[in-house]
């Protein structure tokens, strides 16, 4: 899942907002299982799937709360808002199994949530600091690809973007939780000015990934997806693509940081 924040852009639509307005409009169903029960309700928009939230943990005999947009399972904040349409709370089929840690099949067009997988550690150990450079090294030459091919030159590093950026993946993997806002209230620019950053544009993407591991080979097909994903988007709603072959950004610093819900990704952009 994906989240952006830009201060170059009046448009301060969210990604979630945006969503929920296609989801309104392209409705379909499709018939997804837990465990061989009844088929639960389901919405299909540009091939991916959602599914009601709480049918889907009943039939799994899963406890859960929810608040709002907000979703916890034994104490875990599931990361991303949850989708309200006609009343019911719906999530990504695929990041709802990732989190759950659920074995997700197609079973000749159903989507069947299986068994648990093996489960991933309660606090998740950080990877070594060596694995994280080599996965900011191979994501900053993928952002250098693709502006290239737009005929924008390539992005130096922001020190102080590098130290807001990380700080914010730390802190969003603590928690749990995708956001641009951090719990002191903070927008990404307050964090970059409070690591001494001064610059005329700034913009900020969020993003996250499940994963059961933290290997090197994990994390670097997780960030290949995350990039892949950005990149795929189209007009208008291209806010992460637009920020990353944007010719006023100039530099950027990278944030990488895993906990038990999986990768969080942030990419901060500088511009003079």
């Amino acid at each position: 899942m994906l989240a952006r924040h830009s201060l170059a852009s009046p448009r301060r639509l969210s990604r979630i907002t945006a969503l929920a307005i296609a989801l309104l409009v392209f409705i379909v169903t499709f018939d997804t299982r837990a465990l061989g029960s009844d088929p639960i309700p389901t919405v299909v928009e540009n091939g991916h799937t959602y599914v009601a939230v709480e049918p889907l943990l009943r039939d799994l005999e899963i406890g859960y709360d929810i608040e709002g947009s907000h979703l916890a399972v034994n104490g875990r904040s599931y990361p991303h808002a949850l989708v309200e349409i006609n009343g019911i709370a719906m999530a990504n089929a695929r990041d709802l199994a990732a989190f759950l840690n659920l074995k997700l099949t197609d079973d000749h067009g159903n989507l069947v949530f299986g068994q648990p997988q093996t489960p991933a550690p309660a606090h998740a150990e950080a990877p070594p600091e060596s694995d994280l450079d080599a996965v900011r090294t191979q994501l900053i030459a993928l952002l250098d690809e693709h502006r290239n091919e737009q005929g924008v030159g390539p992005l130096g590093i922001d020190p102080r973007a590098q130290a807001a950026a990380q700080a914010h993946a730390l802190d969003m993997a603590r928690d749990g939780v995708l956001r641009h806002v951090d719990p002191d209230g903070r927008t990404p620019f307050d964090r970059y000015h409070a690591q001494g950053g001064h610059c005329r544009f700034y913009a900020e993407n969020v993003a996250w990934y499940g994963l059961a591991d933290a290997s090197r080979a994990a994390l670097s097909s997780a960030i290949e997806k995350l990039d892949a994903q950005m990149m795929a988007e189209r007009p208008p709603d291209d806010g992460h693509r637009a920020n990353i072959v944007s010719p006023i950004y100039d530099s950027v610093g990278i944030g990488i940081a895993v906990g038990p819900g999986g990768i969080f990704l942030t990419e901060d952009f500088s511009g003079s």
